[in-house]
């Protein structure tokens, strides 16, 4: 009888660590929103058979993130899309196979400032909030939007999906961005202004 529990515990342990989508995670995702992933990844691979994987790492040990990015690629099930960061060098990048590329729109993800990912990066961390919270949000925000994309592409709803949440939460950085880019030409304007009637 114990041999038998620890087969079927020693079974679903091996299940979840073969269906998880976060191939590796060098505590840069934290374990609530690493499940959020897992379980959006695992609702689109079942309805579209693509697998999104995420990897987070705290840095490339000197490879360029599309060499690091070919490497891993040869060990992954197609179709795939694959989202990468590197914490230290602060680069991400999203590469995927032929049949997945036109599933969804990478630079729309990774749009420096209206995208889903950098702007939350680039973003100055509150004194209320760890700096892993940042790249937590981030990963799993562009993760969420790859899936959504997918799924549309698909024409299928996604359940697991963050939908409008997402949405308002991309749109109000959106905001943030362009707000201060705002307020800082229109600094620059009113020293300008003030400098010549001096």
């Amino acid at each position: 009888m114990r041999k038998f529990f620890i087969t079927i515990v020693g079974g679903a342990i091996a299940s979840l660590t073969l269906n998880s989508q976060i191939l590796i995670n060098e505590n840069i995702v934290n374990p609530k929103a690493s499940a959020k992933i897992n379980e959006i990844g695992a609702e689109i691979l079942a309805k579209t058979n693509i697998n999104i994987y995420l990897i987070a790492v705290n840095n490339l040990g000197g490879k360029k993130i599309k060499d690091y990015e070919a490497e891993k690629a040869e060990e992954l099930k197609k179709p795939y899309i694959l989202l990468t960061l590197s914490k230290d060098d602060k680069q991400v990048d999203i590469i995927s196979s032929p049949i997945a590329t036109d599933k969804f729109d990478k630079e729309d993800v990774l749009d420096p400032t209206g995208g889903t990912i950098i702007p939350i990066l680039v973003t100055k961390v509150k004194k209320d909030m760890k700096i892993d919270d940042k790249h937590s949000a981030a990963m799993l925000n562009g993760y969420a939007d790859i899936a959504a994309q997918v799924a549309n592409s698909y024409d299928i709803e996604l359940k697991s999906g963050l939908g409008d949440t997402n949405r308002i939460i991309i749109n109000l950085i959106r905001l943030f961005v362009y707000g201060s880019i705002l307020l800082v030409i229109l600094m620059y304007l009113k020293r300008r202004f003030l400098g010549k009637k001096e």
